[in-house]
Formats: structure tokens, C-alpha cells, sequence
């Protein structure tokens, strides 16, 4: 029997996320990461202005929960500014125009 070969193309994928895992119950106050991975390389992982207790993140949704909108207004601001510039980063990371560090920079 002859082995088989899938094509898998690799993707950009550029994300906000708890570094260490996520617990919706917790309330202890921790930084939002801005995570960027390529395939199976290893992660690469920048700080964000967010500092927030976990159980004020959905993280299916990747928002800030919307009973804690009017007190985090700011970083929701910031997320929405984020969401908005991801596409073309993601554009110019498939293209070669620029690099995951110059991406973490724009943002």
C-alpha cells in the first residue's frame, strides 16, 4: 500500500488571547496578547495595552462581554480598531509585503 500525501496550505492567523490559557470564571486582571502563528511554526506573541480579568472576555466571540462594554469603552475601542486592520495585515502577510514583527508594530 502506497502512502498518501495531503496538500495543506499554511495559513496567517493573527489573534488576541490569554498567553497560559483561558478560565471564563476567573477574575484575576491579565494582559491581553496579540498572538501570531504561520503553519506549525512556533507562536510569536506581542503584549497589548488590554489588561482585563478573564471572565470579562468571551473568547469565542473574541470580545469584551456586553454587560462590561461602558466600563472597558477604551479597550473596546482598541479591539474594534484591531478587528479592522487584521484583514489587510493578514493580505500583506500572505503576500510578502511585510513580516509578523512589522504587523505586531502596525497594530
Amino acid at each position: 500500500m502506497e502512502a498518501t500525501t495531503r496538500n495543506r496550505a499554511s495559513n496567517h492567523n493573527l489573534r488576541l488571547a490569554f498567553n497560559g490559557g483561558y478560565n471564563s470564571r476567573s477574575d484575576r486582571v491579565r494582559n491581553l496578547k496579540l498572538v501570531y502563528q504561520y503553519g506549525a511554526n512556533p507562536k510569536k506573541v506581542k503584549s497589548s495595552p488590554i489588561n482585563i480579568p478573564m471572565n470579562v472576555w468571551d473568547n469565542k466571540k473574541r470580545e469584551i462581554r456586553k454587560e462590561f462594554v461602558k466600563q472597558y469603552k477604551a479597550y473596546v475601542d482598541w479591539i474594534t480598531e484591531f478587528e479592522s486592520k487584521r484583514n489587510d495585515l493578514l493580505v500583506e502577510l500572505y503576500e510578502d509585503r511585510i513580516s509578523y514583527s512589522q504587523a505586531f508594530d502596525r497594530v
